[in-house]
């Protein structure tokens, strides 16, 4: 055969043609077969479904009629009884809607703004966006003694004094600073001078990310834990340590049950300071006495992470309820940060509180008439603020005159290696 030959078609019988005929019919009547069981298969289910759910609805109205008969039987029974026993004359029905009406709304509602809060703050957290700009350059691993969180915001002159403070008291102790959207210029000032300390880590947020100062003390205790660090001490950028902590530190051995150690958010204001300082709240700068202020605080971090999960300062219903509760009748500043101090009671122990004589806002913190630290207060509140503008009513003239008062006594103290008043 050669190549261009074609090859010879083959040819059917008839009786092959007659059987391939059938073999196709018969498929043909083997597909509808199968395709009507299917529908029938389909029908039968689907009735069978429908009948269930009808025995469903019966059974389900049988019970609310044997229910309703029970209430009337129960009603006809105990009628001369009705004094001394519940209101059984209403029926099933009536019942169900005096429950609707008596449903605890208020509660659901709180409790839906709270989980939505929860989930912001969740949220917001995650945005944050922290990078590290100058790494601990510490040569020796591990860390004895306790660690310093600082939450920064425009004010370097005051966190470079806080900074070598500690480095004073604690030479060899790590500084975990964060950065929380000061304005550039103060943030390139604070990364040129925090260049020197080999203990210090800078880290920033985002420039875009809307932080506030509970959500710089949430990223601080996270990486605090994180880093295994036993103790934590958070502080305001404008609080100054006086002296060691360690007896502080001591009281978390002895007391197995101690989770946080705090300055007390409640600061009167001495009768001096009336006249040269128009404070719309005459007697209290702050009025939270059952909440810790941040601007000195003392934690385990890996046991409040442990006990309150890694959303330890995210908003807790009960909070602001507990910060109102005051003999005085103040209302207390709304502050997020108060939710850890929620989730702690019970289990704080409490600094107190005391507004120097001559210099109003400056505020020491003590144990047992022992000073630890001097808290200035507004070191950063009157940036971008003009002399013309206010303050909670007072001029920013005045906070300027008290923040320089404020910053040379820390200065001094400082100097003098001792609490000047000691």
């Amino acid at each position: 055969m050669t190549k261009n030959s074609k090859r010879p078609v083959p040819v059917l019988n008839r009786k092959a043609t007659k059987n391939i005929g059938r073999d196709k019919q018969s498929r043909q009547s083997i597909l509808s077969r199968d395709k009507s069981t299917k529908q029938r298969t389909t029908s039968v289910n689907a009735f069978s479904f429908l009948s269930y759910l009808r025995n469903l609805f019966a059974s389900i109205s049988e019970a609310f009629c044997a229910a309703e008969n029970t209430y009337i039987r129960f009603n006809r029974m105990f009628s001369d009884h009705k004094e001394n026993t519940i209101d059984l004359s209403l029926t099933f029905k009536h019942l169900l809607s005096k429950y609707v009406q008596t449903f605890p709304v208020s509660k659901l509602s709180r409790f839906l703004l709270d989980l939505k809060d929860k989930r912001n703050f969740s949220r917001e957290f995650n945005n944050l966006g922290v990078k590290c700009l100058i790494p601990s350059r510490s040569e020796k691993s591990g860390n004895i003694g306790p660690v310093f969180c600082i939450v920064h915001w425009n004010a370097p002159d005051f966190l470079l004094l806080n900074i070598k403070q500690l480095e004073r008291i604690y030479p060899n102790n790590e500084m975990y600073v964060l950065d929380n959207g000061s304005q550039k210029l103060c943030l390139e000032e604070l990364v040129i001078a925090l260049k020197q300390f080999k203990n210090v880590r800078l880290f920033s947020v985002r420039p875009e990310a809307k932080s506030d100062h509970t959500l710089g003390l949430q990223f601080l205790l996270n990486y605090s834990a994180m880093q295994q660090n036993e103790f934590s001490v958070f502080l305001d950028q404008d609080c100054i340590l006086c002296r060691t902590l360690d007896d502080l530190l001591m009281k978390f051995r002895y007391q197995k049950d101690l989770l946080l150690i705090g300055a007390r958010d409640c600061v009167i204001m001495p009768k001096q300071h009336n006249s040269s300082l128009p404070w719309k709240r005459a007697d209290f700068l702050r009025c939270a006495p059952k909440m810790v202020h941040p601007s000195l605080m003392i934690l385990q971090p890996k046991k409040i992470i442990e006990l309150f999960g890694h959303n330890a300062f995210s908003p807790h219903p009960k909070a602001m309820e507990e910060a109102r509760d005051n003999k005085w009748g103040y209302k207390p500043y709304n502050e997020r940060y108060y939710s850890i101090s929620s989730r702690a009671r019970g289990h704080i122990l409490f600094l107190e509180t005391k507004m120097h004589n001559e210099i109003p806002l400056l505020t020491s913190y003590s144990f047992k008439d022992v000073i630890y630290a001097y808290h200035a207060g507004y070191s950063s509140r009157t940036t971008h603020l003009s002399v013309q503008d206010s303050i909670d009513g007072i001029p920013v003239s005045l906070f300027l005159n008290i923040r320089k008062k404020a910053y040379e006594y820390m200065e001094q103290i400082h100097k003098s290696g001792t609490d000047i008043l000691a």
